[in-house]
């Protein structure tokens, strides 16, 4: 890893991003960004206008703004700019590794579009399990959160609280592409600090075990203690099951199942599982 981005959007949750990715990092040479997006939708005033029915051409007609309103937004701005500042200083003021360079940057405009573009020569990108109006809505996760999960072409982790270890990893294995690459990540980034893993697989074992066995051998080689477990039923509700035994620390998936469409209509696997999981979640694409 060398460069990772924290979005941050004043939310218990985006701070606890943070600092689930200062400790997990903290021992590694990076560049840890915190990143606040000012959502133009709240901060810029809205245009107004006015057409008649009967009018032929349909002109529309610019309603100036009401000077009152332009200082009720100009307040509004003000403030947010305060606030954006605010919370990274909390950022910088969050314990990081000795390793870690820290940068706090300020942007505006579509908080997804904004991270997409800004993330795309990232390594990482690490998001909070809820947003801003998230915070009672337990099955929910933040908007912009699952817009990135689906969408974002670097690895995306999702932590739910500030507390990590890496100790103990499932992976969902479903035979699909970004699976296959769930667990390419985990063998080149995560590995080396992981001490047992667990692969909950999809399918019969004589499917699913060829393409993976040769890996599997290498990191028993490596000394990795690994639990190989099928599963014909529901992946989602199997991973929940083993996450409540308390016997993994994170989850490590793919952005999608064998479907890409269907899965992104309907909702994945990992989707289900980020929207109920209590650890961290390492999405890959």
């Amino acid at each position: 890893m060398k460069k990772i981005v924290v979005g941050i959007d004043g939310s218990r949750n985006s701070f606890d991003s943070y600092k689930c990715a200062a400790t997990l990092f903290k021992d590694e040479d990076i560049a840890l960004t915190a990143l606040f997006v000012r959502d133009e939708r709240k901060t810029q005033i809205p245009f107004i206008y006015s057409g008649a029915a009967y009018d032929i051409a349909y002109e529309r007609l610019y309603i100036p703004i009401d000077p009152q309103l332009q200082n009720i937004f100009k307040k509004i701005n003000e403030d947010n700019k305060i606030f954006a500042e605010k919370c990274l200083k909390m950022c910088k003021n969050i314990k990081i590794g000795n390793n870690v360079e820290y940068n706090g940057t300020v942007l505006e405009g579509d908080p997804s579009e904004v991270l997409m573009n800004y993330t795309k020569d990232s390594d990482l990108l690490v998001l909070g399990q809820r947003g801003e109006n998230a915070e009672y809505a337990k099955e929910l996760i933040g908007s912009v959160s699952e817009d990135l999960i689906r969408k974002s072409l670097i690895p995306v982790l999702i932590c739910p609280g500030d507390y990590i270890k890496t100790d103990r990893i499932l992976i969902v294995y479903e035979q699909s592409t970004s699976s296959k690459n769930a667990l390419d990540f985990y063998i080149n980034e995560l590995s080396r600090e992981n001490r047992e893993l667990t692969i909950l697989m999809k399918g019969h074992f004589d499917e699913t075990s060829t393409s993976i066995d040769k890996k599997i051998k290498n990191l028993k080689k490596g000394g990795k203690e690994i639990t190989v477990e099928h599963c014909h039923g529901s992946l989602s509700h199997r991973a929940l099951e083993i996450m409540e035994t308390g016997i993994i620390d994170m989850f490590v998936l793919g952005s999608h199942g064998t479907h890409k469409l269907t899965e992104y209509l309907l909702g994945s696997v990992t989707v289900h599982i980020i929207r109920k999981s209590s650890l961290p979640v390492f999405i890959v694409h």
